[in-house]
């Protein structure tokens, strides 16, 4: 008998699948599936007499309460939420408004199956007031990626270039970049950098135009050597693209690592002893948005480089502008190994230019060598002359001292 996970049972019942195929959002999917999930995990921990396995039962049993009269029956899903709230406090640790947030996708499917959940005035915990983003400086992250494996640098360099909301990160498929590199290869040109390309944001379905530096592109690079099969910049575990909760967790080890700062881990989650607010992953977006505008980028070109919605009437404007330019102009605020795209131009210039006077020293190394076996050999016919020479004035002395005796 094949045995399959409640995950898998859920995506196949068709209760379900009516609803979720409603969602644009594959993101929102995905949320909806996890959450009915553990919603239905919850049930069968603390009700276990409901005997509530799959969606269709759960469908089944809310209609059967909307028939009866027993108001305490009739409202007994209702009245789990809140219960469920806590329970995903308590059991997963999650934020008070976070666990709040995770109720919509089970109030949406009841409400699409025309049953809504009708929960109780002042039944659900209020929500609590969040915590501003921690505002991340060059200098943190360049003390961050220090204790970076391959994988967590690769993340940490393209999530700070990108700018991206996490739902449209993860998203990202190696192609973006594999086929202009090949491309590249292919015409027997250079890669120009920062290289472009461009992706459909889910929220705004507004087109990001995006920049990634060349530190950036090596480090992925370098990672996808250890995982060359994925179809995504990250995956996870060889299923599917890398999770919103993951990246939150590299940037939360890498903080508290550079910074001494385990608390981070502690609820709620992502406010550290250190910190300015609470560390997640929107905080790369900020730190970018940041660098744009300090560098004289304007709020509409920002906006379209980072993938948010632009005006009809400032497209044709914004069409026209030099983005690569004016992100390169904003690398000195982004690179954090110290070598922007455009040093990297001059690097090339310069190793080139080394590489010809390598080459122009050796050549006259070679001719000193020659010259030296030359006046090795002139030396030596010298010393046979000299030689030659005290030979003939000593032939000669004596013929002049026999020519003097009388002699010859």
């Amino acid at each position: 008998m094949i045995m399959i996970t409640l995950t898998e049972a859920i995506k196949k019942e068709k209760v379900f699948v009516e609803w979720l195929n409603t969602l644009k959002s594959k993101t929102y999917q995905q949320k909806g599936v996890a959450q009915m999930k553990r919603f239905i995990q919850f049930l069968n921990e603390e009700y276990p007499n409901r005997k509530v396995t799959c969606v269709t039962d759960l469908l089944e049993l809310r209609r059967l309460q909307d028939k009866t009269d027993d108001p305490k029956e009739k409202h007994w899903i209702a009245d789990r939420i809140p219960e469920y709230v806590e329970y995903q406090i308590r059991k997963f640790k999650v934020s008070n408004n976070s666990a709040l947030i995770n109720t919509n996708p089970l109030r949406g499917f009841f409400a699409y199956h025309r049953y809504p959940l009708h929960i109780r005035k002042d039944a659900m915990p209020r929500k609590q007031d969040v915590a501003s983003d921690h505002r991340f400086t060059l200098d943190q992250l360049q003390r961050m990626v220090k204790f970076a494996d391959a994988r967590e640098r690769a993340i940490l360099l393209t999530g700070k270039d990108l700018g991206l909301r996490v739902g449209d990160f993860i998203q990202l498929e190696r192609k973006l970049i594999t086929s202009q590199i090949e491309r590249a290869k292919l015409e027997g040109k250079e890669v120009k950098y920062p290289l472009e390309f461009k992706t459909i944001t889910e929220k705004t379905k507004a087109i990001a135009r995006c920049h990634l530096t060349k530190e950036s592109v090596e480090a992925l690079l370098t990672y996808w050597e250890s995982e060359p099969t994925s179809k995504y910049w990250f995956n996870n575990d060889g299923k599917g693209h890398i999770s919103q909760g993951q990246l939150n967790y590299v940037l939360r080890k890498l903080w508290s690592v550079a910074y001494n700062d385990p608390k981070v881990f502690d609820p709620p989650l992502g406010i550290g002893e250190k910190t300015t607010g609470r560390l997640r992953w929107h905080g790369l977006r900020d730190f970018l948005i940041s660098a744009l505008a300090n560098s004289g980028a304007n709020s509409w070109t920002i906006k379209l480089m980072t993938g948010k919605k632009v005006s009809d009437d400032m497209k044709n404007y914004l069409d026209g502008l030099d983005l690569r330019e004016i992100y390169a102009n904003a690398e000195t605020r982004i690179v954090l190994g110290g070598l922007t795209n455009h040093n990297h131009s001059k690097l090339s210039i310069i190793e080139t230019d080394v590489k010809d006077l390598k080459t122009t020293i050796s050549s006259q190394q070679l001719q000193i060598r020659q010259l030296n076996l030359t006046v090795d050999a002139l030396t030596d016919d010298l010393e046979d002359a000299k030689r030659d020479a005290k030979l003939l004035r000593g032939l000669y002395k004596k013929v002049t001292k026999l020519k003097e005796e009388g002699k010859l």
